[in-house]
């Protein structure tokens, strides 16, 4: 008889831990298909209801995971936003040599329009209207260390070294760089005819080489 209150307090446990990974296989699942419909309908024309039929689920039981459909995308973007940036970072430390630092970043760029197409264009047609609301504030950050921590300081060093003309506004580079990004989700095939890497490379080209003409 003294072994069964142990026995119940061990068994307990799996259970406890199974359910923890349940909720947050679950709440993955949920953020997969809002970013699908962020996507698809617009951070205005969205509502959780929305979200809960594409679920398959009662909208009522998305607040069991998230608070608002505020808090759903605030967490899909800061999570993509964060990985990209980690990404670009190391891309910056890993060379000295300005034009191939430019021609990775460009492969990581794409890499991130192409395997997570919904994010990108969420970024692409809501972040000006985004950053204004207080709710996502956060991305500002993010933004811009991405904008001015990695694009504008390799940009500026490909300046001095003679890679970029020294006439160019570089503010506007980085926004028709980022356009040119964005914009390749509509066209893009990870899985079509050249490869990542053979895009960035000709990305490098006609942008960066265009910069030093």
């Amino acid at each position: 008889m003294s072994d069964s209150p142990v026995h119940s307090r061990s068994a307990a446990k799996p259970r406890g831990r199974r359910a923890g990974v349940q909720d947050s296989t679950r709440r993955a699942e949920i953020l997969a298909t809002a970013s699908q419909v962020f996507a698809d309908r617009g951070y205005a024309n969205t509502s959780v209801r929305d979200i809960g039929a594409e679920c398959g689920i009662l909208s009522g039981s998305l607040y069991h995971h998230f608070l608002s459909k505020d808090a759903m995308l605030l967490e899909i973007l800061e999570r993509s936003m964060d990985g990209l940036l980690v990404k670009y970072l190391n891309v910056k430390v890993s060379t000295d040599d300005s034009r191939a630092r430019l021609r990775n970043l460009f492969e990581v760029a794409l890499s991130f329009v192409a395997y997570e197409p919904n994010v990108a264009r969420i970024l692409q047609n809501e972040f000006n209207q985004l950053k204004h609301i207080d709710t996502f504030r956060p991305l500002l950050n993010r933004y811009n260390e991405i904008r001015k921590v990695v694009w504008r300081d390799v940009l500026d060093q490909s300046v001095e070294e003679g890679l970029i003309r020294s006439d160019f506004d570089l503010d506007m580079a980085y926004r028709i760089i980022m356009g040119a990004v964005l914009s390749a989700v509509h066209w893009l095939n990870p899985d079509g005819e050249y490869s990542i890497g053979q895009i960035a490379d000709q990305y490098t080209i006609i942008i960066i080489d265009g910069l030093h003409s």
